[in-house]
């Protein structure tokens, strides 16, 4: 879900602002280690030490050729942390996530 979250942002973003430079902030460790990690992935060409394809290929490809093709940073933020007195980004973002859920739930029953 991570990835294609970010993949689709980075397309969005692409499309209003060519050639922008991007600051993806997530929570998910295993997206913002890819940056670090698509040479070795690359490098054994996306199997595991198992020799098995690992999970999300066709995703972490498509996300290894953006970061590739634009100027991304990545930010690791943690997650569902306790608010003190600090906007915590990371609920909000959840919170926004879930309302668009709902919304596109309600007028996919309405078009049925």
């Amino acid at each position: 879900m991570e990835l294609m979250a970010v993949i689709e942002a980075i397309k969005f973003v692409d499309k209003k602002f060519p050639g922008a430079s991007l600051v993806v902030y997530t929570d998910s460790q295993y997206v913002d280690r890819i940056p670090e990690r698509k040479e070795k992935l690359k490098q054994k060409l996306f199997l595991t030490n198992k020799g098995t394809s690992i999970q999300n290929l066709d995703l972490v490809q498509a996300l290894i050729l953006l970061i590739e093709t634009h100027t991304i940073n990545f930010v690791k933020v943690k997650a569902h942390q306790k608010a003190e007195g600090t906007i915590n980004f990371n609920s909000e973002v959840d919170k926004i996530a879930r309302e668009m859920v709902r919304e596109s739930v309600k007028q996919s029953l309405h078009h049925t």
